[in-house]
């Protein structure tokens, strides 16, 4: 079959909700990703410029989650905002553009279910993270924690990666580790297996 984490309230709403409802409108690859990003300046200019893909909406159901907290910076001219605040957005770039760089991302997912048999393969969502120990810590939060945990873990193309909602996510919410795919489709090698318990304490 081809197909994060602070641990608050927001980042809970934020996972539950429909996930394949939230991939930006137009598709950009890679490469014209790496070219929007060049300059922190460029970036928001750019999300500023399709700020209704990335501004949020309020409500997680039915609109785009990104720049809830960051919004009222991305309004202000570029040129009224401060270096400190410039170097962070270049460093969100930079960090989250080199996982495009060996030709292929890796992901992860932690999942809750009764068994393994339960897990719906028609509709794994495009909303992941990129770093395994992040996916364990999202595990200690999931609501029902009633369940037995699981780990997905599978690669895509970089150009399968949302890149621009990804880097807005990751500078609205503190410890966040996640990307967004366009097509579940397109992750390859998709493996789920059993996490220990213990490795959550």
């Amino acid at each position: 079959m081809n197909l994060k984490t602070s641990g608050i309230l927001q980042l809970l709403k934020i996972m539950i909700y429909k996930e394949k409802n939230y991939p930006t409108a137009h598709k950009l690859t890679y490469k014209e990703a790496l070219k929007i990003c060049k300059t922190p300046q460029s970036f928001i200019r750019y999300v500023q410029k399709n700020k209704e893909d990335y501004w949020e909406k309020a409500d997680f159901d039915k609109g785009e989650v990104a720049l809830l907290y960051m919004a009222k910076k991305f309004e202000k001219p570029v040129s009224s905002l401060s270096e400190d605040f410039l170097e962070m957005v270049k460093g969100y770039c930079d960090e989250i553009l080199e996982l495009g760089t060996a030709g292929e991302v890796e992901l992860y997912l932690g999942v809750r279910l009764n068994k393994e048999s339960d897990f719906n393969w028609n509709d794994v969502g495009n909303c992941w993270t990129y770093e395994y120990d992040s996916a364990l810590e999202f595990l200690k939060y999931f609501t029902d924690t009633d369940k037995n945990p699981f780990l997905l873990s599978c690669t895509t193309d970089p150009d399968n990666v949302d890149w621009i909602l990804s880097i807005c996510l990751n500078l609205n919410t503190v410890n966040e580790k996640e990307l967004r795919i366009y097509d579940v489709n397109k992750l390859d090698g998709v493996y789920i297996e059993s996490v220990d318990p213990e490795d959550l304490d």
